[in-house]
């Protein structure tokens, strides 16, 4: 048998005093002071990490009560209840092999009140008597071979026995699905005189909505720390989370899960070295964590896939899911023959494998929650780590392997709570002192804090464990009406106003009224009476040959070729103390995510077919190769064209660009308005073409918009400002250039839609037709989008400025591209003078 650590004792020394002065208080009171007596000092929190002992220090304490001279006389029976139905068959194990003075006992076939002796544990969970499915009602119900469970208990009272609970982890029962249940079943039925919860966590939320629920005063608590559980090697000397970040120009290469599992194999085959080394005949179980089937894909069938194609034999792989459950899920955790468990939510939770040192998970949650789940699984030590020292950190830590970095803050955050436990107690014990008040009234007094409180005999608690609540209000009455609070009111009134301003700002019949305000063309400036727009042929047969033409493969895209490996940077941190390390490791180009990047990155024109533009650089690619003296394989040739789309689209995109200029022609738009119309006044505008400055969209019914140029954002507004407030006389006039106009300026772009840039502005010095330059406004700089209409310009207007407004120092950057980078950057302030470049 396993001999009690020393803070093991400590535990079990104080759960066992508590309990005890419990029990002799409880014998020495009537009725109503018992109710009272349990309400204050008949619970006792246990908080200690997963792995220190908790269900072994417990079922020493449950021995020591039942085999104990000055106790085991208050003939005391227990009910067990463990998280999961799973773990029913390992406690009761535990149990049997560790503490021989208790008698383990099954409710499901054991129901017999007769032969109950001191030191009897029933070991089931809340599911099992409070769920109401079909086998709970059976088990609860009278047969004519056993009583039920509610008539067990009640001949075990009527038979001077009293009962007691340890509810293990599953207080959570009290918050999940079946709560109802299993409040009513422990305060009606179970009615405990002593309840003893466990929990791994130090701010368990659900610890104190079971207190609250059930109606318990105070609780006594035993905690102990993590440092006494790795000083004593039951726990790992930490946890290290690995996550990966390649370059930003290879992510697009590599799928996260791939990477993940390649990692997480070559680790394991790392620790089956060392253990093999160190002559300690353990094989390490590795799980593996994969997301719901959520896009149709299933992960646990790709997650196989990629295990075997690591390396990993199929007959090591087992699977536990709700849809494929294995019926010997806890036997794999001594099962040698299985070196890795692919599961879902299964073995998340209460899954007892000392030899877990890896668990690979490719889930998006970042859930504390999901961190306990996982830190709990690799916590342990084996047993025939324990007495071992000098071991490598491979031994004495545990990895979790992460496919999606945001996972980590929720492992960091588990780590915090539980870095939080420190070795100590707090026990409701001698210091209680129980008055009865004229018969009907009791006071529960703490010697120590001075504490007490004064209860009706019938509500300490009452038989239904809280006070009854009021009856609701009738819908409708005062009682109802008052219960919305002042901000849903307020809401209530915000969201009526706003639909009746709706309905009186866009009626069916509303249009603009005759004493509108209109804004002529304001002649002295001398503006064009048409602007000049760019349009394509309405058919172009070469146009895929001049692309070919124009697009050069560089040297960097021919070595893509032989290219099987990126570069990425892992780092391993410790959640416990956030100390990291980085590496850096290769890993295979992933297939798979090149494949389904590829197919959009073909996708520039309607004018130019994806599969036909492929066909034409493949050949193109080919005879490149072919000319350096390579060897072709069909396969890595279509890769390398793959890589050259994903990695370098704007190129491509600037062949087409360069191929339609050769096409694209210059027309008159449309004639310019000789008036605009508003419905209301307009600010003045010291340059605008029509001496007003144009409102925002939003500000104007859209009904009236058609005969009104309006601004999308209050960016474009304060860059008109500042063209009107330009002193030095450089800017002419400007416009606001409204999308899909046909008087307004239109740009080709390389997938030969239209593009509308915000402003057209006339600029003294500007080398280009009419001294005509365009302006774009930009929020999102990053996107495709922004990335194309940065590299394009106008064939007689010139290069047309991309600005980003700063919002914290109300400043404009000039937006370019960075070949380098592959992406936008901001490259200098707004100056008068970027309106007279062209190029």
């Amino acid at each position: 048998m396993i001999t009690l650590k020393d803070f093991q004792e400590t535990a079990c020394d104080a759960i066992v005093q508590s309990v005890a002065s419990l029990l002799v208080d409880l014998t020495r009171a009537d009725a109503h002071q018992q109710r009272a007596i349990i309400r204050h000092k008949g619970c006792l929190l246990l908080k200690a990490p997963t792995g220190s002992g908790k269900t072994l220090t417990i079922g020493r304490s449950l021995e020591l009560l039942a085999t104990s001279p000055a106790t085991a006389a208050h003939e005391l029976v227990w009910f067990w209840f463990t998280p999961f139905s799973g773990l029913v068959g390992q406690t009761a194990t535990a149990l049997r092999g560790e503490c021989p003075g208790l008698r383990v006992r099954n409710p499901v076939h054991d129901r017999d009140a007769g032969h109950t002796r001191s030191g009897d544990v029933f070991v089931t969970t809340w599911a099992g008597l409070a769920v109401q499915d079909a086998a709970t009602r059976r088990m609860r119900q009278d047969d004519d071979e056993m009583p039920s469970v509610d008539a067990l208990i009640t001949a075990l009272r009527a038979n001077g026995w009293r009962i007691g609970a340890v509810v293990d982890e599953s207080h959570h029962g009290f918050t999940a699905a079946g709560a109802a249940q299993a409040r009513q079943f422990y305060e009606q039925v179970l009615k405990p005189d002593v309840t003893i919860l466990t929990t791994a966590t130090p701010k368990d939320a659900d610890v104190e909505l079971f207190q609250r629920a059930v109606g318990f005063e105070r609780l006594g608590w035993v905690e102990v720390s993590r440092e006494d559980a790795v000083a004593n090697r039951l726990n790992k000397q930490g946890i290290r989370a690995v996550t990966f970040e390649p370059d930003p120009r290879d992510e697009r290469l590599l799928d996260p899960v791939e990477v993940c599992i390649t990692a997480t194999v070559r680790h394991h085959r790392e620790l089956c070295a060392m253990l093999e080394a160190a002559s300690i005949p353990v094989v390490p179980l590795t799980l593996v964590q994969v997301e719901n089937d959520g896009d149709g894909e299933d992960g646990v069938a790709r997650m196989r896939t990629l295990l075997i194609a690591n390396g990993v034999p199929e007959g090591r792989i087992a699977v536990h899911t709700a849809d494929e459950p294995d019926a010997s899920f806890h036997a794999l955790a001594n099962d040698h023959d299985t070196e890795f468990l692919i599961f879902k939510l299964a073995a998340a939770t209460g899954f007892d494998v000392p030899r877990a040192w890896i668990l690979a998970s490719v889930r998006r949650a970042r859930s504390k929650e999901f961190g306990l789940q996982v830190l709990g699984r690799i916590m342990r030590v084996h047993p025939l780590i324990q007495p071992r020292e000098n071991l490598s950190d491979l031994l004495e830590y545990g990895y979790v392997f992460l496919a999606n970095p945001g996972s980590q803050d929720g492992l960091v955050r588990a780590a915090t709570d539980i870095k939080d436990l420190r070795t100590g107690m707090e026990l409701v014990t001698d210091n209680i002192r129980v008055v009865s008040v004229a018969g009907d009234r009791v006071i529960i007094a703490d010697r120590d804090t001075g504490w007490q409180a004064e209860f009706a005999a019938g509500t300490v608690p009452s038989e239904t464990g809280a006070a009854a609540e009021p009856a609701a209000a009738p819908a409708g009455s005062a009682t109802a009406t008052a219960s919305a609070s002042p901000l849903q009111m307020t809401l209530t009134g915000v969201l009526h106003l706003t639909a009746e301003r709706r309905r009186q700002g866009h009626g069916a019949a509303r249009t603009i009224p005759p004493a509108g305000y209109t804004y002529t063309l304001k002649s002295e400036l001398a503006v064009p009476p048409r602007l000049r727009r760019e349009e394509l042929p309405v058919a172009d047969d070469g146009l895929l040959d001049r692309v070919v033409q124009y697009f050069s493969f560089t040297p960097e895209m021919l070595n893509r070729y032989n290219q099987d490996f990126v570069q990425v940077l892992q780092t391993e941190t410790d959640v416990f103390t956030t100390a990291a390390t980085v590496h850096t490791h290769g890993y295979a180009l992933s297939e798979r995510r090149i494949s389904q990047e590829a197919q959009a990155s073909f996708q520039f024109s309607g004018s130019i077919d994806p599969a036909a533009l492929q066909r034409a650089l493949l050949g193109k690619l080919r005879t490149l190769l072919t000319d350096r003296g390579w060897t072709i394989d069909e396969r890595k040739l279509r890769r390398t064209l793959q890589l050259v789309g994903i990695l370098n689209r704007p190129a491509i995109q600037d062949a087409i660009r360069n191929a339609l200029r050769t096409h694209v022609r210059c027309t008159d738009a449309a004639p310019l308005p000789l008036e605009i119309r508003a419905p209301f006044g307009l600010v003045p505008s010291l340059r605008n073409i029509y001496g007003v400055m144009p409102p925002l969209r939003r500000e104007v019914p859209e009904d009236a918009r058609r005969f009104l140029p309006c601004f999308d954002s209050g960016w474009e507004r304060n860059f008109a400002r500042i063209l009107d407030g330009n002193n030095h006389g450089a800017v002419r006039w400007w416009m606001r250039n409204e999308d899909r106009k046909d008087w307004a300026v239109s740009v080709v772009r390389p997938d030969g839609r239209h593009y509308y840039p915000d402003l057209v502005v006339a600029v003294d010095g500007r080398d280009s037709l009419s001294n005509i330059g365009l302006v774009e406004i930009k929020e999102r700089i990053y996107d495709e989008a922004s990335l194309i209409k940065v590299r394009t310009d106008h064939i007689e207007y010139g290069k047309i400025l991309m600005l980003f407004y700063k919002e914290d120092d109300a400043t404009f950057f000039q937006v370019e591209y960075n070949p380098a980078t592959r992406t936008n950057s901001l490259v200098a302030q707004f100056d008068v003078d970027m309106l007279r470049r062209t190029t």
